[in-house]
Formats: C-alpha cells, structure tokens, sequence
C-alpha cells in the first residue's frame, strides 16, 4: 500500500511540474491588445472580436491564479524538470515569436576551368508560403522543426565572444553543420553531377521579418514585397555566375524586402 502512494504521488508530483512550466509568465497574462483597425468583416466582426476579447479576460484568471498558488512550489518544480530534462518551449501557446522566420543555404561552386559562381537555396519553411497547407504541409513541417531545434541549440552553445566577423567555422558548435551538408549534398547530385565542378563553401543564413502585432492592420504592401522576393527562391536555388561578391564575414547580413538576413553558420572545403 506505501508504495502504491509513494507511486501516486510521485504520478502527481511529475504533473504537477510540467503544468507549471506551461503557465505563462505573469506578464504576459494581461498583454490584451489595444483594437485599433476594425474587422474587415464589418460591424458584427468587430462584435465578434470584442465578445473574444471579453472571454478572454475572464478566462485568464484561471492561470493567474494556479500561478499564486503554485508560488511555495515552483522553484522546486524548476529544479526538477531541470535536472530530469523534462523541460519544454510551449511559445506555440503563451508567448507565440513575433516574427516570421526562414532558413537559406548558399553555395559557392568553383568549375573546373572559369570563374567561380554560387547559388542560394531556401530550406525554411518547407512548405511555398503561396499555396494551400493541406497534407503535404504537413510532412514538411517535420523537416522545419528539425531546423528550428537545431538553430536553438547552435544559438544556445554559440559564445557571444565568437560573434566577429573573423570567426572561423572550426570555433563555432556543430549544430548547423548537418544542414549545410545535406543541402549542399542534394544540390552537388541534382545540379553537378558529372560537371566535375565542386562546392568550396556552404553557408547557412537566418532570416527574420517582423509580423503585425496582435489587433494591427496587416500591411498587404510590404507583404506583398517579400512574396516577390520569396517567389523567386520557390522554382529552385537561384544562381548567380556574374558579379559574385566576395564571402561575407561571419554574421554579415543582408536584406531582402523586409527580411533580414544573418550568416549564422559556415564551411570551407
């Protein structure tokens, strides 16, 4: 019988820790948006928005109040999912990013006999931002998720020290490393094979466009702008063979519409 409670408690304990690691910081449980477009849905949309808005606020005092009760608690709870690794990012629902993100790869090829070229490839998202998201969506968005934890823990082992512009890819961790590979392998076998042309560099490159705020009018405009930039990476790597510039410096950017673009990751060959 004690180890039946012993094995209950413990059952409880466990949840107990993962649901306070889903709370919402404090500060975030009354960060209700200030309405200042109108539903394109006209008047009854705009009703409809505000009885949301009303609900909410009633609902938030839930979480608030686990979050006073559980107060003694939490320092231990942290301890726990800590050292048994149970902790998890639930920003999917309590602090979504404010930002849209895309991941890109560049090639540099040197050909047997002429000048060197490259070619870009977008990799994130998987998934043309211009089409239906039905099941195929889906499926890509495994291979988004994998990039993305990936990028989180290259961004985690990364030193701040090794932001320079003169940081060679042997000083930074690893965690990109397989995504430039397996890009620059599908690349080398669709577009080299048998050229005897190879690939000397390979760059991993994060982008990064702000989205509206919550209750913001979208501005179709500058969406508009960066679907023109994106639609020319949707037929394939784009090459360029005129007028290569040089190799950037580590955490160079660039920009294109409104994303902006960072060298995260690199290797030489």
């Amino acid at each position: 019988m004690s180890r039946r409670i012993a094995l209950i408690a413990f059952v409880v304990w466990h949840l107990v820790a993962i649901t306070l690691d889903a709370l919402p910081p404090q500060d975030q449980l009354s960060n209700f948006p200030t309405r200042t477009a109108s539903s394109p849905l006209g008047p009854w949309g705009d009703s409809i928005t505000a009885g949301f808005d009303s609900f909410a606020r009633v609902m938030v005092l839930i979480p608030k109040a686990l979050w006073w009760v559980s107060t003694p608690i939490r320092p231990l709870a942290t301890w726990y999912r800590r050292v048994t690794s149970l902790g998890q990012s639930w920003a999917m629902f309590s602090d979504p990013p404010h930002a849209d993100r895309y991941m890109r790869t560049r090639y540099y090829i040197q050909p047997r006999q002429g000048r060197q070229w490259m070619a870009t490839e977008l990799v994130m998202p998987a998934h043309r931002e211009d089409r239906v998201r039905l099941l195929q969506s889906y499926r890509d968005s495994y291979q988004d998720k994998a990039l993305e934890i990936a990028l989180v823990g290259f961004q985690q082992r990364r030193k701040a020290s090794q932001v320079a512009p003169g940081t060679r890819p042997e000083e930074l961790p690893d965690d990109l490393a397989p995504i430039g590979r397996y890009f620059a392998r599908r690349f080398e076998q669709r577009a080299l094979a048998g050229s005897g042309d190879r690939i000397v560099r390979v760059e991993v490159w994060r982008g990064v466009a702000e989205t509206h705020k919550f209750g913001e009018a979208v501005d179709t405009e500058k969406l508009s702008r960066r679907f023109e930039a994106l639609e020319v990476y949707y037929d394939g790597p784009v090459e360029r063979r005129l007028n290569v510039p040089p190799f950037p410096p580590y955490h160079g950017g660039e920009v294109e519409a409104d994303i902006h673009w960072l060298l995260e990751y690199y290797e030489e060959q």
